[in-house]
C-alpha cells in the first residue's frame, strides 16, 4: 500500500501478534494502537492531523502521554474539519478524557454514543477505534 505521508510521520512496522501477547498487552499495545490512529486521522483529513497531538512525534513517543491530544488545538479542529473528521478526533480524544471527548462530539459533532459513532465511520476508522478499545489499559 503506498503511503503519501512524509516517512517521519509514519507509523513504524506494528508485530500485533507479539504486543498481544503477556505482559505486552497494556501500554505497549495502546501506545502502537494509538499511532496507528493518529496515522488514520492523517490519511483521512491531512497531515495537519499531527499537530493535534504531542509534545513528541508519532517516530520517538515512547507511551500514550507522549502523543495526548493538545485540548486546544483540537477545539480549533473541531470548528474547521468535516463532519465525520469531527467524529473520528472526538472519538479518539475520549480516550483521553471522557468527559471532555463527549463534550467535544456533542458540541461540535453529534450527541451519539459508542454504536452511534461507528455507524458513521468508515470501516477502517471503525476497525482502528476497535482495536482502541481492545487494548485500552484503563478499562
Amino acid at each position: 500500500m503506498a503511503n503519501s505521508l512524509p516517512p517521519t510521520q509514519q507509523a513504524p512496522e506494528i508485530n500485533w501478534n507479539e504486543i498481544m501477547t503477556g505482559a505486552k498487552r497494556s501500554e505497549l499495545a495502546f501506545l502502537a494502537a494509538w499511532k496507528d490512529a493518529i496515522v488514520e486521522g492523517a490519511r483521512l483529513c491531512g497531515p495537519r492531523f499531527y499537530q493535534l497531538f504531542g509534545p513528541k512525534n508519532i517516530q520517538t513517543a515512547q507511551s500514550k502521554w507522549d502523543l495526548r491530544p493538545e485540548t486546544a488545538r483540537v477545539r480549533v479542529a473541531m470548528g474547521v474539519l468535516s463532519r465525520g473528521e469531527r467524529i473520528y478526533l472526538g472519538a479518539l480524544y475520549s480516550f483521553f478524557n471522557p468527559d471532555d471527548g463527549q463534550q467535544l462530539l456533542s458540541e461540535f459533532a453529534f450527541p451519539g454514543n459508542l454504536a452511534d459513532i461507528l455507524t458513521r465511520l468508515e470501516t477502517r476508522q471503525v476497525k482502528v477505534i476497535m482495536r482502541l478499545v481492545e487494548t485500552y489499559p484503563g478499562w
